[in-house]
């Protein structure tokens, strides 16, 4: 009798806390929707596209407006979100432009059930990621630059394999402190693979290095490896020690 007891307060607890947080984001969304379309900043209605995209997974709509941002107000983030929404998919058929005036305080997302399973028979567009990385990485996106870098460094889905123009993207993502930029770059001018024309072990060492002081993992195992085998740098023990030093930080 305790038992069922307890189980009934519980189911009524839980029904109690579902609909408590469905009250919450409900109340969320409309600030949202009420802020970007009052003040139609980047910031206010960025934050509701995101809200859109990973709480409503209403990727079409979260699409639209990350197109409005990206195009009319050459917003770098929107363009990089709007990116990742064509590699995965989840943009393959945009709707018009969502203009925050368009916007409905208070209406609730609809159920986006039907148009998931739909996308999930549409490839990804690598061509039109690759053009909203780029107007990112030309507004100043770092990100942008370096994912536009593995577009061309990969090729497929509509979009050209260029090594030439990755290492570009990946050398700018870098000099703006990008992590992920050097450590590709670093890989191409090392020639790890034999994928590029151009190999330069001294610049690979330098662009691992620095990967590695601005937190990369990897970065920090391929400096130490260069210093330890003098791959492009003198034989230095001591330095390969520390850059596997601060791999194994990095890595916990």
């Amino acid at each position: 009798m305790v038992g069922g007891a307890g189980d009934g307060d519980g189911n009524t607890a839980d029904v109690e806390l579902v609909s408590a947080t469905s009250e919450y984001f409900d109340n969320l969304r409309k600030e949202y929707q009420k802020d970007c379309k009052q003040y139609r900043k980047p910031l206010e209605c960025y934050q509701l596209a995101q809200f859109l995209e990973y709480r409503d997974k209403n990727y079409p709509r979260s699409a639209g407006l990350y197109t409005w941002l990206c195009d009319t107000k050459k917003h770098a983030s929107s363009c990089l979100s709007l990116g990742f929404l064509h590699l995965r998919s989840k943009a393959a058929t945009l709707p018009a432009l969502v203009d925050p005036e368009s916007l409905v305080i208070g209406e609730t997302e609809v159920d986006v059930t039907a148009e998931l399973a739909r996308l999930q028979q549409v490839p990804p567009d690598a061509r039109k990621a690759f053009q909203r990385f780029d107007q990112a990485c030309t507004l100043g996106e770092a990100k942008g630059c370096h994912n536009a870098g593995l577009v061309l460094r990969g090729g497929g889905y509509g979009a050209s394999k260029d090594l030439d123009r990755a290492l570009a993207y990946f050398e700018k993502a870098c000099a703006s402190n990008e992590p992920n930029g050097c450590f590709f770059a670093a890989l191409q001018h090392g020639n790890f693979k034999g994928d590029h024309k151009h190999t330069d072990k001294e610049k690979a060492f330098q662009l691992n290095k620095k990967a590695c002081e601005l937190g990369h993992y990897m970065g920090c195992v391929n400096a130490s490896v260069m210093c330890k085998k003098g791959d492009g740098v003198p034989v230095d023990v001591e330095q390969a020690a520390e850059f596997k030093k601060e791999a194994l930080r990095l890595k916990q």
